[in-house]
């Protein structure tokens, strides 16, 4: 009897521990879901940041390289074809560093195989600000004009 007593005690024991054990093993799924998930997206982080830099890197080593004397040809053909006359040589300087910027930002973009082109205007040669003084247009001033006519 006292050994039917003592399995009687050690069945309500086992039958007490199982919710917690219940309990732990669903927490432990949950957990062990979790960190495969994490570790997935981790992964997955790691393989778009490689792709991001592999991208920017092989687009870094392909953009075109031009010599300042191509960029002067440039700019010469592009003043000619705009009829640019600049009042004073800094003032040509001036705005053949704002060309410069501007070619390389083209050259740069459509060396990236996007499926459009960029093309050089009659802007080249202006900064955003440029744009926004008085005598030139801007899409502010134009805004302006139409909202003081309504």
């Amino acid at each position: 009897m006292v050994s039917e007593a003592l399995e009687a005690q050690e069945l309500d024991k086992k039958l007490q521990s199982r919710p917690v054990e219940n309990a732990l093993r669903l927490r432990f799924k949950r957990y062990e879901r979790a960190c495969v998930a994490a570790i997935l997206l981790g992964a997955l982080f790691v393989a778009g940041t490689a792709y991001v830099l592999q991208q920017s890197y092989r687009t870094a080593s392909t953009l075109p390289r031009t010599s300042a004397a191509a960029e002067l040809r440039a700019f010469e053909a592009w003043a000619s074809e705009h009829g640019r006359q600049y009042a004073t040589p800094e003032e040509r300087e001036v705005r053949l560093a704002i060309f410069r910027i501007n070619f390389r930002r083209v050259q740069s973009e459509n060396a990236r195989g996007h499926s459009f082109k960029l093309a050089l205007n009659e802007f080249a040669d202006r900064t955003s600000e440029d744009h926004g003084q008085p005598g030139n247009a801007s899409w502010g001033a134009l805004a302006r004009v139409a909202s003081s006519r309504h």
